[in-house]
C-alpha cells in the first residue's frame, strides 16, 4: 500500500474509531506493529481522545524498537520535548545512536521475515491432501533367541528434475526415477523377508542424504532441466512420501533422518553454512513429511544443518550430504579429503561427552557407493550424469542398505536399479 495514500485516507476521517479501525487493518495486513503504524502516519493520540500530528520526534524515542509486541501506544518518556536540535554536539554519541536505529530497525526485518517464512511453511503443508495409511501387514515376530536388528537405507542424489541423456550410459526422468524407486521397494522387502528368519527387524531407519531434487544452481540446469524448481519439490514430496506410505506396512517402525543442507537444493550460488533452511529441499522435507503425517507408525525428523549424529542400535552416525569435503582427488573421488574429515570431526570430538561421539560418516554426494568401517558412501538414483561423464566415472542407479544389530553391522547390500533399461 502507498504510504501517502494511507496518510490522507488517515485525514478524511474524523470519527476515533474509524481512524482506530483503518490502523488496526493495516496491522492486520502488513504484519507491523500498532506503535510502528502510529508512527508512520504521524499521529499521536493525546490524553482527551483527539489526535495531533507528531513534530520532531527524537531519534531514539522514534527508533525504538525494545517494545515489538505492544498493543498500545507507550507514553512519552519523561522529558521528552517535541522539538529537538537536528544537531548533537558529541559526534561520537550521533554515531552510537544512529548505528544502534540501525541495528534495531534490520533487528525488526529479520524478527518479521522468520515469521512470514515459518507462517508461510505452516500454509503451505496444512492445506495438502495426506496419504491414507495402507492396512498395516506386518505382524510381530515372536522373539525367542532371535536378535533385532534395524533395516538402514541410504537415500541421496534422486535428482529429481533432472533429464539426462548419454547414449550407452544412462538415461533419465521422473518417470525413469518412478520405475527405479519401484524396483528398489520390491527387492529391499523381499530381502528383509529374507533375513527375518534369522533376526527380529520390525524397524526399518532412512537416511535422506541430500541433493533429492536437481535444482537450478547452474545455467546448464535450466535449460535442461524437465520442470522448474517448485515442480521439482512437489514432485519429489510425493514420490518419497509414496514410498515411505508403501514401506510403512512392512514395519513397526518407519524412521526417517532428513538432512536439509545440500548442492543441488541451495537457493544461492555459494554454500550457506548458519541457515541451512535456505534450500529447496527444506520444502522437500516438510512438504514429506506433511503428506504421510497420518501414519501413526513413521517418525520424521529434519535436520536443517550441515551434519547430524543419530544413533541406530548401540552405534552412533554422522550423516550428512557431503558436498563440504574438502581437498584430495578432485571431482573423480575424494578419499584423501574424505579420510581427513573423519580424522578432523573424531579429533574435534575425542574429549567431548559421549553423545557426541560417531562410529561411522554417512554420506551421499559422490554418486558411487563405498563402504569401509568408518565410511558409507550412498549410491544415486540419477546415475551417470554429463558431469560424471566429464569426470571419467560411471555408476549405475543404486540404492545401499545394510542392517544393524547391537554394536555391529551386517550384510551391505547395493540394490542395482536399472533393470530393463535401454539406452
Amino acid at each position: 500500500m502507498n504510504k501517502t495514500t494511507i496518510a490522507e485516507a488517515f485525514q478524511m476521517f474524523q470519527d476515533i474509531d474509524e481512524k482506530e479501525e483503518l490502523i488496526q487493518q493495516i496491522v492486520s495486513e502488513t504484519g507491523a506493529t500498532r506503535k510502528a503504524v502510529v508512527r508512520k502516519l504521524g499521529q499521536l493520540m493525546t490524553e482527551d481522545g483527539k489526535w495531533k500530528p507528531i513534530k520532531g520526534i527524537p531519534k531514539t524515542w522514534e527508533n525504538d524498537f525494545s517494545d515489538v509486541n505492544s498493543e498500545t501506544v507507550p507514553e512519552a518518556p519523561d522529558g521528552w520535548e517535541p522539538e529537538v536540535p537536528d544537531e548533537i554536539e558529541d559526534p561520537v554519541k550521533h554515531a552510537l545512536i544512529s548505528e544502534n536505529s540501525k541495528l534495531k530497525r534490520q533487528l525488526k526485518r529479520l524478527l518479521q521475515n522468520k515469521g512470514n517464512e515459518e507462517l508461510n511453511l505452516e500454509r503451505l503443508t496444512g492445506d495438502i491432501n495426506t496419504i491414507k495409511p495402507f492396512p498395516i501387514l506386518y505382524r510381530p515376530q515372536k522373539q525367542s533367541d532371535k536378535k533385532q536388528a534395524t533395516l538402514v537405507s541410504l537415500l541421496a542424489d534422486f535428482h529429481i528434475g533432472a533429464k539426462e541423456y548419454i547414449p550407452g550410459f544412462n538415461k533419465f526422468d521422473y518417470c525413469i526415477a518412478c520405475r527405479r524407486v519401484e524396483i528398489y521397494l520390491k527387492k529391499v522387502l523381499d530381502w528383509c523377508e529374507l533375513h527375518r528368519n534369522s533376526y527380529v527387524i520390525d524397524e526399518i531407519c532412512i537416511c535422506c542424504l541430500g541433493d533429492m531434487i536437481s535444482g537450478d544452481i547452474h545455467d546448464e540446469l535450466i535449460r535442461s532441466n524437465e520442470f522448474s524448481c517448485p515442480e521439482q519439490v512437489k514432485k519429489a514430496s510425493e514420490l518419497l512420501s509414496s514410498l515411505f506410505a508403501s514401506l510403512a506396512p512392512h514395519f513397526k517402525k518407519v524412521r526417517i533422518e532428513f538432512i536439509v543442507p545440500d548442492n543441488h537444493s541451495r537457493v544461492t550460488q555459494k554454500i550457506e553454512f548458519a541457515d541451512g533452511t535456505n534450500s529447496y529441499n527444506y520444502l522437500v522435507g516438510h512438504l514429506t513429511k506433511a503428506l504421510v503425517s497420518k501414519h501413526d507408525n513413521i517418525e520424521f525428523n529434519i535436520y536443517p544443518q550441515l551434519q547430524q549424529i543419530i544413533r541406530i542400535h548401540d552405534r552412533r552416525y554422522l550423516i550428512m550430504h557431503g558436498n563440504c569435503v574438502r581437498g584430495g582427488g578432485g571431482a573423480l573421488f575424494p578419499m584423501t579429503g574424505i579420510t581427513r574429515k573423519l580424522w578432523r570431526e573424531s579429533h574435534l570430538r575425542m574429549n567431548m561427552s559421549e553423545d557426541m561421539h560417531f562410529d561411522k560418516i554417512l554420506m551421499g554426494h559422490y554418486h558411487a557407493p563405498c563402504n569401509t568401517p568408518d565410511l558409507g558412501i550412498a549410491g544415486c538414483l540419477v546415475s551417470s550424469t554429463g558431469f560424471d561423464m566429464s569426470a571419467a566415472r560411471h555408476t549405475p542407479a543404486c540404492i545401499t542398505s545394510f542392517f544393524v544389530s547391537g554394536k555391529y553391522e551386517f550384510d551391505y547390500t547395493e540394490f542395482w536399479l536399472n533393470e530393463g533399461e535401454t539406452y
